[in-house]
């Protein structure tokens, strides 16, 4: 993201000539200094680590940035004009799909209490499910 300011004073004088700054972000969670804008060219990066910048693991996804130009090469004397950016944190594929069972029967699996038994077998207990399945039902 790049921040352009323009200055209508002739611009081979220094009057024209803008310097950028970040003057607040908020939130400033995790960190108050996770950006950074370049004072020439207005681009602006982060500089926290990517582990830190995970849209799971941030108290929000959107960070408001007050930047302001100045005039005069960026001096103390130098005009101001300020404005927000905003910067949403977008996701990114960083997390592997789970399974909520390890195991699944098939379909049409017969579902026995524990110690019950059918023709096919004894019931057997599958940890991690809630009910007592043939051991048939894994059977191709």
């Amino acid at each position: 993201m790049a921040m352009t300011a323009e200055d209508a004073d002739d611009p081979r004088l220094q009057n024209a000539v803008l310097r950028y700054n970040i003057v607040r972000q908020s939130p400033d969670k995790p960190s108050p200094n996770m950006f950074y804008i370049h004072p020439e060219s207005g681009n602006i990066v982060t500089v926290i680590s990517p582990t830190l910048l995970d849209r799971e693991t941030l108290p929000t996804t959107q960070y408001e940035l007050e930047i302001v130009a100045q005039d005069m090469k960026g001096r103390d004397v130098g005009l101001t004009g300020t404005a927000t950016a905003t910067i949403t944190i977008t996701d990114k594929n960083d997390h592997a799909p789970e399974f909520t069972h390890s195991l699944f029967p098939p379909e049409g699996s017969m579902v026995l209490p524990f110690g019950a038994s059918s023709r096919w077998g004894a019931a057997v207990h599958v940890p991690g499910w809630p009910t007592w399945l043939s051991p048939d039902c894994f059977r191709s």
